[in-house]
């Protein structure tokens, strides 16, 4: 069976040879994978530390309220990006015969929509104050239009960057974006008085920038201009992943605007910065994610070389997850002093509370790229939208019992949705729960060493009444010292599998020092593990 009969038949010559999934000359598909994940990476962690330093300096400028009422009018600019762009641009990314007429069509929809969209907001706004009962929603959403205009000009190079796995520019990006555009622009607002508004201009500019960086950044597209054909294939493209995103819409943002409706804009900022913290740890797992769909996609017609990454992905995510969790859980009271500031206690009990949804989101992060790759798109839609109905109505019921309740439900529903998601990729794959399960003992067996651990650190640091930032490194120490002594020591059934797979493909040249030092780390623990 030919690589055309699945969809996977190279274009033709393109002007240029600029759309080919391609990287350094030479290189495998692996290889550019896990360098991709290599910058990407890096990327994660300059991302999680800008997002903690930016939402500490906020966290002090500004009040919960604030941060309750852009959460509120994100929902609504969230809702416009659904019926925008965004699916055109995962359909380049996935386009098997990509082609000058694509991009250009491509720049035309996307741009009209991202227009058309940011009016229909600025029109709006009056009604989506009205519904949700807060009239400082309008002006917040008419700023916020903009941010939409600017989404749609910028999202074929930046699909086109994602295809041809240009994760080291992309990387530049992002930090820029989130960096000038964001930070600088709403810490020095908020600390000159401008309120609530200094998060919604944050939000603007940060687009701005991403969109200028990613025009800078992107290989030669052609002028922009319009034809049926490419137009219905990119729009048909595009549907199974409009209803997947329309779906994950209304979960996530659907359970916020619940929240601020029943219980008010004070307990959504509550809210917001305990579901961001939770988010936090999940960089890793959305950059394995971001990297492995683009790569995914071209291995859509070889079962056998999706299974071991997804296999191997699982038991890093999972041994990432489980000790973040932990920590989350256990040293809520230090994280909440130490990042928002001591106005932020009431979110305490929040943060403790998604930890086990922050946990089971990360381990769920790698199930995404395969059906998508894949294309079991409408497999994915119905669990989507089962999720979507289980959150919103676990967390109306939940709100009764206040922000904690809300919060419960909201994790609970991810745990599902986390067990469903596996489901379909073991069916996708051919693979058994058995096979699954063993990928899931290191990261248990590591739990059970950090958890005590863990536990009686933060039991000494509260009674010694250590300041919350040595308690919380005190804790971070002991938390991480315990999971590399599980993982050293694991029995033969916990051992983790992973860095044997990694040696085989990682580069080894790659990143330098930093990469030689890792690869000796996985060397270790390979001979460690006795394979």
């Amino acid at each position: 069976m030919t690589a055309r009969r699945h969809g996977l038949a190279a274009p033709g010559p393109q002007p240029g040879g600029a759309y080919a999934r391609r990287g350094r000359e030479g290189s495998s598909l692996t290889g550019r994978t896990l360098a991709g994940l290599e910058w990407a990476g890096l990327t994660a962690a300059v991302q999680a530390l800008l997002s903690l330093a930016i939402l500490a300096a906020l966290s002090r400028l500004l009040t919960p309220a604030d941060f309750g009422l852009t959460a509120l009018a994100m929902v609504f600019v969230a809702a416009a990006q659904w019926i925008g762009p965004r699916n055109i641009g995962s359909a380049i990314v996935r386009h098997p015969g990509l082609a000058d007429r694509h991009l250009a069509t491509g720049m035309v929809l996307s741009g009209a929509a991202g227009i058309l969209l940011a009016a229909g907001v600025w029109g709006l706004a009056p009604a989506a104050a009205r519904l949700t009962g807060e009239p400082a929603v309008a002006p917040l959403l008419e700023t916020l239009s903009l941010a939409l205009a600017v989404s749609g000009l910028a999202t074929v190079p930046e699909a086109l960057c994602r295809r041809q796995l240009r994760f080291r520019a992309l990387s530049a990006v992002e930090v820029s974006a989130q960096t000038f555009g964001y930070g600088v622009v709403a810490i020095v607002l908020a600390a000159t008085g401008f309120g609530v508004q200094a998060l919604v201009w944050g939000i603007v500019l940060r687009r701005a920038v991403h969109a200028a960086a990613v025009f800078a950044t992107a290989p030669r597209l052609p002028r922009p201009g319009l034809a049926w054909r490419p137009a219905s294939e990119l729009l048909h493209a595009g549907v199974g992943f409009s209803s997947i995103a329309l779906f994950s819409l209304a979960a996530r943002q659907g359970s916020r605007l619940v929240i601020g409706s029943w219980l008010g804009a004070a307990a959504l900022g509550h809210y917001t910065p305990a579901m961001a913290l939770a988010s936090l740890f999940g960089y890793p797992g959305r950059v394995l994610g971001g990297v492995l769909f683009p790569a995914m996609a071209e291995r859509q017609d070889r079962v056998d070389r999706l299974v071991p990454v997804w296999l191997n992905g699982t038991e890093m995510l999972a041994l990432l997850a489980l000790p973040f969790g932990l920590m989350l859980a256990v040293s809520a009271p230090e994280i909440v002093a130490v990042v928002l500031g001591g106005q932020w206690d009431a979110a305490v009990p929040a943060v403790r509370i998604l930890a086990a949804g922050a946990a089971a989101r990360i381990c769920g992060l790698v199930n995404r790229p395969v059906p998508r790759a894949m294309g079991a798109l409408g497999r994915v839609a119905w669990r989507q939208a089962a999720f979507a109905c289980l959150l919103l109505a676990a967390v109306a019921a939940g709100s009764r019992w206040g922000l904690d309740g809300a919060a419960a439900a909201a994790s609970g529903a991810l745990l599902v949705f986390w067990l469903m998601m596996t489901q379909l990729s073991l069916s996708l794959l051919g693979l058994d729960r058995r096979a699954w399960l063993q990928r899931l003992l290191p990261a248990l067996w590591t739990g059970a060493w950090a958890a005590p651990a863990l536990a009686l650190t933060a039991m000494l640091a509260r009674e010694a009444d250590l300041p919350a930032a040595a308690a919380l490194a005190a804790q971070a120490a002991a938390c991480g010292a315990a999971a590399g002594a599980a993982v050293w020591h694991a029995p033969r059934c916990a051992r983790a599998r992973f860095p044997v797979w990694a040696l085989a493909q990682w580069p080894p040249g790659a990143m330098g020092r930093p990469g030689r030092l890792l690869r000796w780390a996985l060397a270790c623990l390979a001979r460690r593990n006795g394979r």
